[in-house]
């Protein structure tokens, strides 16, 4: 349903309203694991900074983890140039994507999960600020502010 709504908004071909991320550095003890994000372009906070209601934001998250660092890169060399995201059904432990719902994307990102700030379109995706990877190189993370504010948000 979701894609038949996408296909009739932006057509088929799309390339501002949907963000299509991979974020890695999700997992201090495991390098290979990613978290793919699927949401729509804008902030994660409205103006005065409060949290939308997770349900205004539409974002969609899986969690991958390949083996090694071959593999990760030619997973992420599949989405360079043209690619299409399409729907996909489960039928006896099997993936069947819907190729008459494909909508054609150019645009990709990828960023570290320690970038990740407060009002990134990404920030729903972390999930496990804590076990993110930090960078050596004794730069402040921006991923801490969007911790602080998640435990405000929680105490309160």
């Amino acid at each position: 349903m979701i894609f038949k709504l996408w296909e009739h908004d932006f057509g088929p071909e799309e390339e501002d309203e949907i963000r299509i991320s991979v974020i890695r550095g999700i997992d201090k003890s495991a390098p290979f694991r990613f978290t793919f994000h699927i949401t729509q372009r804008g902030h994660a906070f409205d103006i005065n900074r409060y949290y939308r209601n997770v349900l205004d934001q539409n974002s969609y998250s899986i969690t991958m983890r390949l083996d090694s660092a071959e593999e990760f890169n030619d997973f992420i060399n599949n989405f360079q140039g043209e690619y299409g995201i399409a729907p996909a059904l489960t039928e006896s432990d099997k993936i069947i994507p819907s190729m008459n719902c494909v909508i054609r994307k150019r645009t990709f990102h990828f960023i570290d999960a320690w970038r990740i700030h407060l009002e990134h379109e990404d920030s729903w995706a972390i999930t496990d600020i804590e076990n993110v990877l930090m960078p050596d190189d004794g730069a402040y993370p921006l991923i801490k502010l969007l911790a602080d504010l998640r435990k405000k948000f929680v105490t309160q």
